[in-house]
C-alpha cells in the first residue's frame, strides 16, 4: 500500500502521471469530502466509483466531472491498494494521461463558469427544457462531452439566456445544515426554560449550546425529544440553573439524518482515543469511506475542534473555533488529537438524572451521619470503572450503558430505603424536596421524571 497527502491540484496531477505503467490496483483519492476511486489496469482507469450522486449520469463524463471537481483547491488524501471493498465500480475505459488533460481542461472551463452560477449545485433558469430546473453539474455529467457543454453554457449565461434560478445541494456538497436559530445570547437575558419548551413543541432537531468562560454544555435534540446531553456530569443540572455566571445560549439546527451521528461526538464512547504521533488520519478517513461505514470522528486541535460524520460513503463535516459552521477541511498540522465513535448511543440523560439523585442522597448521608450506609455507596462507586468520586459528587467517566442505568436506579432505591428507615417516609420526602425544588424546571426540559414521588 501506498498513501499520503495532497496539498495542491500540481500534486494531484503528479500523483496520477507518475503511476508506473506495470502497476494494477486501486487508486483511491479524498479531496474536502469529495472521494474517487480508480481501479487502474497498465495506466488505463477500467472502473471508477465516486461518492456524487446524479439520476441518470454519464459513466464517462461523470469520472470528468469528479477528477475536474478534485482538481479545485485539491487538499486532502491518497491510497494506491492492490484490492478495494468497494462494489459499486462503474465501467471505464480511460487512458489515464488523456483523462488528466482533459479533466484540467474541464476544471478550467468550470473555473470560468462559477463567477455565473457560484457553485455547480446552482440551478438554472432557461427556456431551454433541457436546461430549466436543473443543476449545472447534473448538465454536465448527463452530457456526452462536458467539456463543450461547459463552454456552450458560458456562452448562454454571456447572452443572458440562462440564469441562476437557486442553490441546492447535490452529491457530496451536501452539508450537515448547520442553521443558527439564537446565537450568543446572554444566559441572565433570555428565560431558556421556555425557548427549550417552545424547540420541543415545534420537533426542533439539533442543539442548545450554553457556553461560559471554561465550560461549554450540550442538549442534543431529534424531533422535539431529547436524547444526549454533554457533559455527562452531574454538574450539568447546576449549569442549567447558571450556577457558573456569565454564560451565553445558542440553538443549532442540524439536518435530522445526521443529528445522532453528530452527537456522538459529545455523548458517545469513542472506539479509538489517539494523539497525532499514533493516528494516520488518511488511512481512516479511505478506510471509512471505503467500506462505506457509518462512523464519527472528532478532532481537537488549537484551531478548534472538528466533527467529520461519515455516512453510506459521504463525508460531512462541521468546525467549532468562536462559532459552528460547515467545514471542507481534512488537512492539520500537529498536534491534535483524534476520536473516532462507531457506535450511535442512546440518550444518557436518565442514568445521569439517577446519578444526580444518587448525589442528593449521598449528601443527606453526610448530613444526618449515616456513616455505614455512606461507606457502602462510595465502595460502590470504587467498584464501578465508569464512576468516581469528584470531591463531594459522584461523576462518570465514562458514558453509562443501559446496565449502569438499572444499577445506579437499584442503587438510589435502596439508599432511599436507608433514609426512609432512619427518617421516616414524611421527614425524608421533605427533606429531599429541599434538596431538588430548585431544579424543577431542569427536570421538565430534560422530560426527567418528577423527582419527588421517587418511593423508596
Amino acid at each position: 500500500m501506498i498513501s499520503g497527502e495532497l496539498r495542491s491540484a500540481q500534486e494531484l496531477t503528479e500523483l496520477l502521471s507518475g503511476l508506473p505503467g506495470a502497476k494494477s490496483g486501486y487508486l483511491s483519492v479524498l479531496s474536502k469530502n469529495l472521494f474517487l476511486s480508480l481501479r487502474v489496469e497498465n495506466r488505463k482507469v477500467k472502473g471508477f466509483y465516486a461518492n456524487l450522486e446524479f439520476r441518470k449520469p454519464v459513466p464517462s463524463s461523470l469520472l470528468l466531472y469528479a477528477l475536474a471537481e478534485l482538481m479545485l483547491d485539491t487538499e486532502g488524501y491518497f491510497s494506491f491498494e492492490p484490492e478495494s471493498a468497494i462494489e459499486e465500480f462503474l465501467p471505464a475505459d480511460e487512458e489515464l494521461e488523456g483523462l488528466v488533460i482533459r479533466a484540467t481542461i474541464l476544471r478550467k472551463e468550470l473555473d470560468e463558469l462559477l463567477p455565473f452560477v457560484i457553485t455547480p449545485a446552482a440551478t438554472l433558469r432557461s427556456k431551454d427544457e433541457k436546461l430549466d430546473g436543473r443543476t449545472l453539474a447534473e448538465i454536465l455529467v448527463s452530457s456526452e462531452d462536458p467539456v463543450t457543454e461547459a463552454r456552450r453554457l458560458k456562452k448562454l449565461f454571456e447572452e443572458k439566456l440562462v440564469s441562476v434560478a437557486r442553490m441546492e445541494e447535490s452529491g457530496s456538497v451536501e452539508e450537515i445544515g448547520l442553521d443558527y436559530v439564537l446565537e450568543g445570547v446572554e444566559y441572565g437575558k433570555v428565560n431558556l426554560f421556555p425557548i427549550v419548551d417552545s424547540l420541543k413543541a415545534q420537533g426542533f432537531t439539533g442543539f442548545v449550546e450554553i457556553e461560559g468562560e471554561s465550560e461549554r454544555a450540550y442538549v442534543f435534540f431529534k424531533g422535539g425529544k431529547i436524547f444526549g446531553v454533554y457533559p455527562a456530569s452531574v454538574k450539568l443540572f447546576d449549569l442549567f440553573l447558571n450556577a457558573f455566571g456569565n454564560l451565553k445560549a445558542s440553538v443549532v439546527k442540524i439536518k435530522e439524518e445526521f443529528v445522532e451521528t453528530f452527537a456522538q461526538a459529545f455523548v458517545g464512547t469513542p472506539a479509538v482515543e489517539s494523539e497525532d504521533r499514533y493516528a494516520s488520519l488518511g488511512k481512516l478517513f479511505l478506510t471509512l469511506l471505503t467500506l462505506k461505514e457509518r462512523g464519527t470522528v472528532k478532532i481537537e486541535s488549537p484551531e478548534g475542534s472538528f466533527v467529520f460524520i461519515f455516512q453510506d460513503g459521504k463525508l460531512l463535516s462541521a468546525k467549532r473555533k468562536d462559532r459552528w459552521s460547515e467545514n471542507w477541511r481534512v488537512l492539520f498540522e500537529e498536534p491534535f488529537r483524534v476520536y473516532l465513535y462507531k457506535e450511535v448511543r442512546p440518550q444518557n440523560v436518565k442514568p445521569l438524572f439517577y446519578l444526580f439523585l444518587i448525589n442528593k442522597l449521598l449528601h443527606l448521608l453526610r448530613k444526618h451521619g449515616l456513616e455505614r450506609e455512606r461507606i457502602k455507596l462510595v465502595e460502590f462507586v470504587a467498584r464501578k470503572p465508569n464512576l468516581y468520586l469528584d470531591g463531594s459528587y459522584v461523576n462518570p467517566s465514562a458514558p453509562l450503558s443501559k446496565e449502569d442505568e438499572e444499577e445506579l436506579f437499584n442503587l438510589l432505591v435502596s439508599v432511599s430505603d436507608s433514609l426512609v428507615k432512619h427518617l421516616g417516609r414524611t421527614r425524608f420526602e421533605e427533606e429531599l424536596e429541599n434538596e431538588l425544588s430548585p431544579y424543577k424546571d431542569v427536570f421538565k426540559i430534560l422530560e426527567l421524571p418528577d423527582a419527588l414521588k421517587l418511593e423508596g
